[in-house]
């Protein structure tokens, strides 16, 4: 193991840090790794590494150089995360973050069944500039593994990835695994830079048992960078008392594609454009509803920007819909302003291409169905 538990510093304005593991890096005890001007943090571990504070002020900082941190990449076995990051934060201005993580093989003499490619706990990655945040998780193994969880489950306190103008990039892989992207507990993805270089968000996940992207109790937010979210698996997306938001000019784009689950199914969610930006729901399975849509809490609203929701199933059980619509939603598609709101749904004929069993409104646009 490599453990640093004082700080290290490289002062000079080209000066950079790199840290190899032969097992595992560790950075504890409150330390800060950090350089000035260019100056680059690298660092590599043959199985994990972890940031982990006793007063939540263990940091890994850099103005204009790039943070590159890889673990786990030939896939060694054991019961491990890739990435620890508890009560931490990594941070830059100007410089790329990169984070790469593979969690264990849930292998050993008492697997815990938790093997995240990256688990945040209490912590924050942020670029306050142009940075931009690259995140690339997987999970292989394990009943509650994911291939990128941000949680608060350690610490009490949620995690947050944040960005004004870089662009944050979210890759999630749960083969084998619980979830490939899991938000929770107050947790948080963030754009906050406004105009034309404001940051955009995207997420991509791709596998998981239960769900390619989960978010529980999670917030999506931007002002004027696009928000996309793309999940394949079991069920596609799954958005569960959680606010996706957009303030500004920033479009909303969710596509999931189901196998055996719903392709997106928006539970007690908000899903928002308080500005001009688009909400664009495509949802697709071949087994359930291609977008299900329950709970009292659970809207789609929007003042200016259109709604489209499309929903297709080739399931042929009973209660297999295009676009499902529960009953006991207050309102369900809110097109306040001039919005314009298009549904539309596929089925094969015996179930319904569209159902809808709760209220929706429309100001002065138009609503079509199909």
């Amino acid at each position: 193991d490599l453990t640093i538990s004082a700080d290290v510093t490289a002062l000079d304005g080209d000066g950079s840090i790199d840290l190899n593991a032969g097992t595992d890096l560790i950075i504890d005890n409150d330390a800060q790794v950090t350089t000035v001007g260019s100056g680059a943090i690298t660092g590599d571990a043959v199985r994990s590494i972890e940031l982990t504070s006793n007063a939540a002020t263990t940091t890994m900082q850099t103005v204009n150089g790039d943070i590159t941190l890889v673990a786990n990449d030939t896939a060694v076995t054991g019961d491990f995360a890739g990435f620890e990051i508890t009560g931490a934060l990594i941070e830059t201005v100007d410089g790329a973050i990169s984070l790469t993580g593979r969690g264990g093989d849930n292998s050993g003499g008492s697997p815990s069944d938790d093997n995240d490619g990256i688990f945040m706990d209490g912590s924050t990655i942020r670029s306050t500039g142009t940075g931009t945040i690259t995140l690339s998780g997987t999970a292989t193994a394990g009943a509650n593994s994911d291939g990128i969880d941000l949680d608060d489950s350690l610490t009490g306190v949620p995690s947050t990835i944040t960005s004004v103008n870089g662009d944050i990039q979210i890759s999630a892989f749960g083969t084998g695994a619980d979830n490939a992207f899991e938000l929770q507990s107050g947790s948080s993805v963030e754009s906050t830079g406004t105009g034309a270089s404001a940051a955009t968000i995207s997420i991509i996940a791709m596998g998981g048992t239960d769900n390619a992207v989960s978010t529980d109790d999670g917030s999506i937010l931007s002002v004027d960078g696009n928000i996309s979210i793309n999940g394949t698996g079991r069920q596609g997306v799954e958005l569960d008392e959680s606010l996706i938001r957009s303030t500004g000019s920033a479009t909303v784009t969710i596509v999931g594609v189901g196998d055996n689950g719903d392709g997106i199914e928006v539970d007690n969610t908000e899903i928002e454009s308080l500005g001009t930006g688009t909400i664009t729901l495509d949802g697709t399975t071949n087994e359930d509803d291609g977008i299900f849509a329950t709970g009292a809490d659970a809207q789609i609203f929007s003042l200016a920007g259109d709604i489209s929701i499309i929903g297709a199933t080739t399931g042929t059980g009973t209660g297999n819909n295009g676009v499902d619509i529960d009953s006991g939603t207050t309102l369900v598609i809110d097109a306040n302003g001039t919005a314009n709101v298009d549904i539309t749904g596929t089925a094969d004929g015996s179930d319904e291409a569209v159902e809808i069993d709760s209220p929706i409104s429309s100001g002065s646009g138009n609503v079509t169905i199909t």
